[in-house]
């Protein structure tokens, strides 16, 4: 199927997210373009139901289907970079930080 299909027909075709990682696997993704004036492109998608998500790209080795626990969507580089690099983001927070207080040479306090 073509790119531009994909969406639609996993939409068309499945129930939910399991149903749709069976469907998935069964598929291959062509170069078919749309139009000479829009070319395919190289995308990843997401699929998700209230129970999970999957990303899914085409790659030079197949189809890869990714369980998501994160419910992310990246394009190029693959999922499995950006699976690991959000582990260099662990440390962050949606609060901001206590505030500290330091003495200064001049018996004042920076916050």
């Amino acid at each position: 199927m073509a790119s531009y299909e994909f969406i639609s027909r996993v939409l068309s075709s499945c129930k939910d997210i399991c149903e749709a990682k069976e469907f998935i696997q069964k598929i291959n993704i062509t170069n078919k373009a749309f139009s000479k004036e829009f070319p395919p492109t190289h995308l990843h998608w997401i699929v998700s139901d209230e129970w999970g998500s999957v990303t899914v790209e085409q790659t030079e080795s197949g189809l890869m289907v990714y369980d998501n626990p994160l419910n992310i969507l990246t394009n190029s580089p693959e999922f499995d970079f950006h699976r690991q690099n959000m582990q260099n983001y662990r440390h962050l927070s949606p609060y901001n930080p206590n505030k500290s207080f330091f003495e200064n040479s001049m018996g004042e306090f920076l916050s």
